[in-house]
Parts: structure tokens; C-alpha cells; sequence
């Protein structure tokens, strides 16, 4: 939670009289006391994200908490918002309510409502809705339910994905038994790491180790919890610390009888105090940072309690559905369980199952989160409405292996049979998905932090944007803002999709009001992220560009063409109100197409940028009025070397405007005619005294 306990201890007078001088002590008297009556633990001109939600969704304000902190954005959960907290709000205080409740729930003035329910619950809160200042949506799907609210104040937020790092590590100690000492070690996360050896010594040093002469960890002594990490990020590279001499197996019992909870609250409290100084060690443990054995591959398919675990609410559906899986798996039916039960009943389970509740469901993501704690594989029912839930089912494509919607008449059951059996019967195909179920989780967790700062620049109203992306080459990034799905379906829907269907990348456009500072602020991040992933180029179109059925040909053409070119900074696909001082400078024929070379554009539908043109265009500036502002104005006024097909070999979809709010379909089409008109004249003019490059 960023606690800056110093300047707590020392904006309040009282506290460092009675005693309260570190951290613990600071942040159990803020616990106990000081969040009651109002007192702030940060500073009066830092932002704060109140955070309000109930103990059952707890883990989605977690998991967000964890992403604000990333970031140095202090946040506080609460579970309850009294008179005393809406009415000594500070300015700088951000309300954020996460709520799953009937309760009616105290609202101050202003906040956020992130919804998390399916529509057709009956903690669906549309009063709530429309009296927030912003709505974060964890499903495009819903908006389908508050249509009358302005597309403005919407925003698509999938349930924010971290890894618990404490859990992992505590896991990594309870496989000790199950594994080594070595592998055990290893398998602790580089930050947890320093922790638990931290917390050897306050719990019980491992017996048979003999403790003789002096030695102390110098990297961990006297330094703050930063500091370690920085360090500890830095030694994961090479090994444990060089010189210490291995002596033998060994494992630890200081662990061996403790809760998890136990375990993960020593963890957790031992964070503050530093490994104990001049402690005299010669036979200590040396644990090189060596490649881990995946811990499934390791551990028996036979020690698990269950080969299914189901957990949620009851109803006829699912106890029908489970009722068949039981006469012929075993399996373990949790409804209505949470927290720590529901949690090692997931540990004890090769495969989770998710059913949906209500008819014309979206997927349930929360449980995928909670589950993917603990690298498990969940088989789910996909979302009824895959035409408006398109972004949540490929956050978790290769995280969750999906089927149809079950049948009420589960005619089609054969099918989750046949998937079940597919895992439980095969262990290899079983480890080998774990294994890329770790590796996809990073990706996860990254996406949730790039929507997470994407909604908070309109929150904050921030106008620098550089939010770190994942680019691979050979990709056309379709530019695209999650909150309008009716323009993606038209795009999927056109005649010649399949053409790009393997090559097309949906980049979630940034959102900003007004609509053209959303535009450019998206065009701005890929070209950075272009950048920083040193790509050469970047294809970029809009989402209502209409490719041509002969598309996959003319594509290779260009870029055959574009590779052979020495100079060029941008091929322009289309163009729209091509200016009229525009320059020609060159004709080129290549494989019966005609290009041009000038240097003018004004148009986005479909561009290919060079790394020639980044470190200009990422000088835009959202104030500059020289170039009224937009980002395809200001690239016009660069000059660039211009690459433009003639004919025309892209045009528009006929679908509302997110830029302008209405159908801009006949005046798109007015301009591209302009502009051809005004470029096949320039063409004719330059051939009257010059000779066009033929290019072989």
C-alpha cells in the first residue's frame, strides 16, 4: 500500500511521543487508529486511490492494489466508507469502488465504478452506474445494458492479473519434501527470496547446521526492502553469494509444521528486519540460481487429492453438470466456498472446471485470476456473446482451454469428456500445458498493467504517454478502442477478413477526451513501442479500413518494393485532402503497380512507418497549436518521404466515427476521390519532363 510511515510519524504530533517510531508500529497505529479519524499517510499533494470493496472480491482489489504500486500510486483498501471519510475527502483522494453487494453502499461525490458483475445478476448496480463520474467495465458485453450512458465515461478494464509473489514463494517452501532443498530454494522469487532467509533466523535457524565461525550478509544489513530487491535482482544472475562452502542436503523444519497462513504472515512481518548481523556461519547451504525442474513434472500425478475442483454458486445448471462428472471423475464440488478452503482445494486439484451461472454469460475472469495463482489448468465454458467478449477471451486464449456452452440437455457433454480425459490420461500433454500456462502469465499480467495506466489517464489527466507495449514484427496493428464493438464486428465481418485473419493484431487504442488527444496519445505509444522493441517498421491500420480481396498479393508487392527503396519514411495506403502544395518527386513501376514519392499525407487508414520517420513523430506535442493539434496534421508538416500506391489500394468501412460521432463514410469518400483526382494530375505533370523508375 506505499505506506510512508516517516512522514506519518511526523505530520501527527502525538505519534512519536507515545512510542510509534518505525514502520510496524506506524502502520498498525494507522490500522487501529488513524484511518478512522481521517489521518492521511501521504502527502496532501500526492494522489490516494481509495479502494472500496467486500471480503469476497477482495482479490480484485489486491491484484489492482499491487498494479497502482508498480506504478508509485499509493492506494488503500476499505471495506466500509463511513460519513467521516466522503465528507474529510481530500482533493487529491480518488474513490474506486469494486462492490458486489446488495447493501446499499455509501457513495461520495465523486468516483469510479468498476463493474465487475454480469448484467443480468442481481448485484448489478445501474443506479450506481449512472451517478459515477467514470465506469470501468471488466466485459464489452455490458455495454450492451447501458447504451443510454455517454461512451465517454466508459472503459474497458479487464480484472487486473498479478502474480502473488508471497504465495509463490510459500509454495516453493512446501514442495521442499516433495522436491529439494535446492529446487525449493531456486523456485522462491528472486524479491521473496530475501525475505524468507530474513526470516530463517526469527523463526528457527535449520538444525544439524553448526555454527561456528563469524559471517553476515552485508547485502541485506541495514538496507530498506527496495534496496534488497535492487540487489537480489542483481545476484538472480550469478549465484548465492561465492565462497560459502556446500556441506550436505539438509531441509528446513522451521517450516514444517507451520500453517500457510502462518507461514505467509511470518514472511510477510519478517520483511522489516534484516538478516542477523555477525551471526557466525561455516557449514552454510550454498544455492546457485541453476534452472528449476518444473515442480509438476516432479511431484506424482497420483498425489493429488482431486482430478476436478468446481467452486461457485449453486444452481440446477451446474449440479446437473457435475452430478454426471462425478459418477465418472473424481471430483470435488465446492459451492459457496472461498478464501483459504477454496484455495487449497485448488492445490489439491489437477484441473478446474468453470461453469457459467446465467444464460448469455460472459466468462468469469475472476476465477481464472484467482486460480492462475497456482499454475492450474482451467477448462471454461467460452462466453455466449464471443462477438462482444472478444478482448477477455484472447487475454486468456492461452491460459484456459475452452469449450461450447454445455447444452441444457447436455447433449453435447462428450465434449468436456473427451478434453478431461485429454489431460487427466496424459501426463506429459498435462505438464507441457502448465508450462506455457507459467510462461503466458507474464503476458497476462502485463496486458492488466497496460489497461490499468491506459484508464488512469483520464483520471489523472496526464499528456505524456509512454506505456510499454510488447510489438513483434510482421504484425498489422489494428487500431482499435475495446469500447466500441460494433466497429469491430464490422470489421471482422468484412468480405476479405480471411485474408488478414493470421496477421492482425487488435491494439487496444488509448482513450481520451477529447477523441483526436485519445488518437494521437495511441499513435504516439506504437511508435515508442516500436521503437523500444527495436522493430524496423510498424504496420498500422485504423478499424475501418477495407482491405481489397487481392490484399495478400499486393501486401508482398510492397514490401518487395519498400525493401528495395534506399530512402522512405512512410507508405500511405490511402489519402484523404491530400494538400494541393503537395510535391511529386518521383514515379516508380514495380510488378505492374504504380508508386509515387511525395511529400505530403493525411490519412491513417493504412500506414506502414519506418524507423526513419519514430524519433520525428514522437516529438509531437499535444500542446503545439502550430499544426491544430492532431496527430496526422503534425505528421503532414513533417516532410516525410511519402510511399503512396496508385491506384488507391485501401478505402473505408462504412461505420460511425469514434473521432467524430457520426458517419463520416460519404465524406471519407468524397476526399479519397480529391485526392486521387489531385495525385494522378501531379503524376501526369511529372511525366511531361521526367522518366519514371522502373524498379525490377
Amino acid at each position: 500500500m506505499n505506506f510512508d510511515w516517516k512522514y506519518y510519524i511526523n505530520k501527527y504530533e502525538d505519534l512519536i511521543p507515545a512510542g510509534i517510531t518505525n514502520e510496524r508500529r506506524a502502520l498498525a497505529h494507522w490500522n487501529r487508529l488513524g484511518q478512522h479519524k481521517g489521518r492521511r499517510y501521504v502527502r496532501d499533494n500526492e494522489i490516494l486511490f481509495i479502494i472500496i470493496t467486500t471480503e469476497c472480491i477482495k482479490s480484485i482489489a489486491i491484484n489492482l492494489q499491487h498494479i497502482l504500486s508498480k506504478m508509485n500510486i499509493k492506494s488503500i483498501i476499505k471495506y466500509i466508507l463511513s460519513d467521516y471519510d466522503i465528507n474529510n475527502t481530500n482533493e487529491n483522494d480518488k474513490y474506486l469502488i469494486i462492490y458486489n453487494s446488495r447493501v446499499d453502499l455509501k457513495l461520495p461525490n465523486v468516483y469510479i465504478w468498476y463493474q465487475i458483475e454480469q448484467t443480468n445478476s442481481t448485484h448489478f448496480n445501474l443506479s450506481a452506474l449512472q451517478n459515477s463520474t467514470i465506469i470501468w467495465d471488466y466485459s464489452i458485453k455490458n455495454y450492451n445494458s447501458y447504451k443510454e450512458l455517454p461512451l465517454n465515461n466508459i472503459y474497458y478494464m479487464p480484472l487486473p492479473f498479478y502474480q502473488n509473489i508471497t504465495t509463490e514463494a510459500i509454495d516453493a517452501i512446501d514442495a521442499i519434501d516433495a522436491i529439494d532443498a535446492i529446487d525449493a530454494i531456486d523456485a522462491i522469487d528472486a524479491i521473496d527470496a530475501i525475505d524468507a532467509i530474513d526470516a530463517i533466523d526469527a523463526i528457527d535457524f535449520p538444525r544439524g547446521i553448526h555454527i561456528v565461525g563469524p559471517f553476515h550478509f552485508p547485502w541485506v544489513q541495514s538496507r530498506s526492502r527496495s534496496a534488497k530487491i535492487a540487489t537480489i535482482d542483481a545476484i538472480v544472475e550469478n549465484d548465492f553469494p561465492r565462497g560459502i562452502p556446500i556441506v550436505g542436503p539438509f531441509h528446513f523444519p522451521w517450516v514444517q509444521s507451520r500453517s500457510r497462513s502462518a507461514k505467509i504472515a511470518t514472511i510477510d512481518a519478517i520483511v522489516e528486519n534484516d538478516f542477523p548481523r555477525g551471526i557466525p556461519i561455516v557449514d552454510l547451504f550454498h544455492f546457485p540460481w541453476v534452472p528449476s525442474r518444473s515442480r509438476s513434472a516432479t511431484i506424482d500425478s497420483n498425489s493429488y487429492k482431486y482430478d476436478i475442483f468446481f467452486y461457485g454458486a449453486y444452481n440446477c445448471r451446474r449440479s446437473n453438470i457435475l452430478n454426471l462428472l462425478n459418477a465418472k471423475y473424481k471430483i470435488k464440488i465446492g459451492f459457496g466456498i472461498f478464501g483459504d478452503e477454496r484455495d487449497n482445494c485448488i492445490k489439491s486439484s489437477k484441473i478446474i472446471i468453470n461453469l457459467h451461472y446465467y444464460d448469455d454469460a460472459v466468462i468469469e475472469t475472476t476465477r481464472f485470476n484467482e486460480v492462475l495463482q497456482f499454475n492450474k489448468l482451467i477448462i471454461s465454458e467460452k462466453s455466449s456473446s464471443l462477438e462482444y467478449d472478444y478482448y477477455n477471451i484472447n487475454l486468456y486464449k492461452d491460459l484456459v482451454v475452452f469449450i461450447d456452452v454445455i447444452n441444457e440437455d447436455l447433449s453435447n457433454i462428450h465434449q468436456l469428456y473427451a478434453i478431461l480425459d485429454n489431460y487427466l490420461n496424459n501426463q506429459h500433454k498435462y505438464d507441457n500445458k502448465i508450462e506455457l500456462i507459467k510462461k503466458h502469465k507474464n503476458k497476462l499480467m502485463d496486458r492488466c498493467e497496460y489497461f490499468t495506466k491506459r484508464n488512469l489517464l483520464s483520471v489523472l489527466e496526464l499528456t505524456i504517454v509512454k506505456i510499454d507495449y510488447e510489438l513483434k514484427p510482421n504484425i498489422i496493428y489494428c487500431l482499435h478502442l475495446p469500447e466500441t464493438p460494433d466497429r469491430y464486428n464490422v470489421f471482422i465481418n468484412q468480405p476479405n477478413y480471411y485474408n488478414i485473419v493470421d496477421k492482425i493484431e487488435f491494439y487496444p487504442a488509448i482513450k481520451y477526451h477529447p477523441g483526436w488527444k485519445g488518437c494521437a496519445f495511441s499513435y504516439i505509444n506504437l511508435i515508442y513501442n516500436a521503437q523500444r522493441c527495436n522493430l524496423k517498421q510498424i504496420t498500422i491500420c485504423e478499424d475501418d479500413c477495407c482491405f481489397n480481396k487481392d490484399y495478400n498479393i499486393k501486401y508482398d508487392i510492397i514490401s518487395e518494393f519498400l525493401k528495395k527503396l534506399n530512402e522512405w519514411d512512410l507508405f500511405v495506403g490511402v489519402i484523404a485532402d491530400l494538400p494541393h502544395d503537395t510535391t511529386l518527386s518521383n514515379v516508380y513501376y514495380y510488378k505492374n503497380m504504380t508508386f509515387v514519392e511525395i511529400n505530403k499525407m493525411n490519412s491513417m487508414v493504412f500506414n506502414i512507418y519506418n524507423n526513419t520517420c519514430f524519433d520525428k513523430i514522437l516529438k509531437w506535442d499535444v500542446h503545439s497549436k502550430d499544426t491544430g493539434g492532431t496527430i496526422d496534421a503534425y505528421i503532414k508538416s513533417c516532410n516525410f518521404k511519402v510511399i503512396v500506391p496508385v491506384p488507391f489500394e485501401f478505402s473505408c468501412l462504412n461505420v460511425e466515427s469514434t473521432l467524430w460521432g457520426s458517419n463520416c463514410f460519404d465524406y471519407y469518400n468524397s476526399m479519397f476521390n480529391n485526392s486521387y483526382v489531385l495525385i494522378t494530375t501531379l503524376i501526369k505533370n511529372f511525366l511531361v519532363s521526367n522518366n519514371p523508375t522502373i524498379i525490377y
